[in-house]
């Protein structure tokens, strides 16, 4: 599955992937490829996973190095033919590599062409970026779910208030994306709440700007408000 993480700087979407970085290689023990900065001492804290393990099995490249023939390679090394859900492929701020005017980049027809076959080399997608219309339309053709998020710190005033009593919380609201041009309210499919953790917060460094939220948390913090980290990537 191809998934669309989108929202408005700060509300939280790299912060979601992030959670889902720690599910894969943490919890379930198979392997990330990611473009985001991910701290591994921060991602094996409160875990019996070691650094050195967790290295073994996230591999953080630059833009330029995840190519589709890096990423069949890895598969024909590491992953099982025929088999879904090896490896989370993250790309955070998906729009600088798959800028939607920069549609004749010499890698994109590829890139279009693996993401139609990606479950059969192993891989889950995720696609980390403020909106989708900074996407190729070919690669938004390829988007199953986008999934929404906003940040209670812009609603209004209650919504602000429950931010700052829980020390963070976000909303994401599931679509269908084949179907979103019929609109939102169609294509919806379901909505959950996240509170923000400081052993997810921590482990990329965009979350400094959450630094008075997070000192109010304990280390371990206090849990997802209303779903956990195993089901990060379904909706009811």
């Amino acid at each position: 599955m191809i998934y669309l993480y989108s929202g408005v700087p700060g509300s939280g979407k790299s912060y979601h992937a992030t959670m889902d970085i720690r599910e894969f290689a943490i919890e379930k023990k198979l392997y990330v490829i990611t473009n985001l900065p991910v701290n591994y001492d921060l991602l094996c804290k409160h875990s019996s996973v070691k650094p050195s393990e967790a290295r073994k099995r996230v591999f953080i490249k630059d833009n330029e190095e995840i190519t589709v023939d890096f990423l069949k390679e890895f598969s024909r090394q590491h992953l099982k033919r025929g088999k879904e859900n090896q490896c989370l492929l993250v790309f955070d701020e998906a729009g600088d590599k798959f800028n939607a005017r920069d549609f004749s980049a010499s890698d994109r027809i590829e890139f279009v062409k693996f993401f139609r076959v990606h479950r059969h080399y192993g891989y889950k997608v995720l696609l980390v970026c403020q909106h989708d219309r900074y996407l190729d339309r070919q690669v938004r053709g390829c988007i199953q779910t986008e999934i929404e998020h906003r940040s209670f710190k812009y609603y209004k005033t209650f919504g602000f208030l429950l931010y700052m009593l829980f020390g963070g919380l976000f909303q994401t609201i599931s679509y269908n994306y084949p179907i979103i041009s019929q609109g939102r309210k169609a294509a919806r499919t379901g909505s959950k709440i996240i509170r923000l953790r400081k052993k997810y917060a921590n482990i990329y460094n965009t979350f400094q700007c959450f630094d008075d939220e997070l000192d109010k948390l304990s280390p371990g913090g206090s849990g997802v408000a209303v779903f956990s980290a195993a089901g990060v990537l379904e909706t009811p």
